[in-house]
């Protein structure tokens, strides 16, 4: 726990528009994990991206493997990775000369 590593998987992506990206991961430690990105409107004019991920263990090790191993790692890792995607994205922003109109009007 606590140390970084390197995971190499292969997945089978969906983009499905206007709002929506599935993953099916092919192969690696997670196998089989089926995972789901939307993107909606925010309440306050930004947007929301809500993740969502489904795994089926089979067999009773990698079901506890699941549960005490993996869950919190692909928690960890998609709040750090959304975290990054939310400050990418709100540093173009304060950027972007449209938005700064869109910014300037009543």
């Amino acid at each position: 726990m606590g140390r970084d590593r390197l995971v190499r998987t292969r997945e089978r992506v969906c983009i499905r528009p206007p709002d929506r990206i599935d993953y099916e991961h092919l192969d690696g430690p997670v196998k089989g994990l089926h995972e789901t990105i939307v993107v909606g409107a925010g309440t306050t004019g930004g947007s929301n991206l809500t993740y969502t991920g489904r795994y089926h263990p089979s067999g009773l090790a990698d079901h506890l493997r699941a549960t005490l191993l993996a869950r919190a790692a692909i928690h960890r890792v998609m709040r750090a990775h959304f975290g990054a995607v939310r400050d990418g994205a709100e540093a173009r922003a304060s950027r972007s000369r449209v938005l700064a109109t869109e910014r300037s009007r009543p």
